[in-house]
């Protein structure tokens, strides 16, 4: 089921032909991979609706769609590098390579926007979020946009969580 304040409203963008090249998805914790996957599948999709059945869907679902790249490269440490930034800038000027006319760079920044290096990274990613190349869709999940540099968060657009996408249950769970 797609968030309807974050895949909704990148369904309804595409559908408009106002879909941004940037964004910001700011949820909880827990469920940012998750908006992630949803906007990627969103962007992917044959139909940008995330139909789930087409086979864009289906390499989006399974991880293994080669114009989906996620950021950080290192999950165990789970923070952004510069060399991270360094790569996604790199591969945002390479076209498509699996039948897909977009790349989406998935940024779990969650855990990267405090602390050292902080501000490098994201100045680092500024220029590509000035000039993006065709068909380049940039996602950066955090759990507070205040948290990025004013000026990365003024060159994207921002999508947040629903509050009703997610049981009652298992948000309370989570906080326990």
């Amino acid at each position: 089921m797609l968030d309807e304040n974050v895949g909704g409203r990148l369904v309804q963008a595409f559908k408009t032909r106002s879909a941004a090249h940037a964004y910001i998805v700011v949820g909880e914790r827990p469920y940012l991979p998750q908006l992630l996957a949803q906007c990627a599948q969103v962007v992917m999709c044959a139909a940008n609706t995330a139909c789930g059945s087409c086979e864009s869907c289906a390499k989006v679902i399974h991880k293994n769609h080669q114009d989906v790249i996620s950021i950080p490269a290192d999950t165990v440490k789970n923070r952004i590098t510069v060399a991270d930034v360094a790569y996604l800038v790199d591969e945002t000027y390479k076209r498509p390579v699996d039948n897909s006319k977009n790349r989406v760079f998935l940024i779990n920044a969650a855990d990267s926007v405090s602390g050292v290096g902080c501000e490098i990274w994201q100045n680092k990613l500024l220029k590509t979020l000035e000039e993006p190349s065709n068909g380049v869709y940039i996602f950066i999940a955090v759990t507070d946009a205040e948290n990025l540099l004013l000026t990365v968060r003024s060159r994207c657009q921002v999508l947040k969580q629903s509050k009703s996408t997610f049981p009652r249950a298992s948000r309370m769970a989570l906080s326990i």
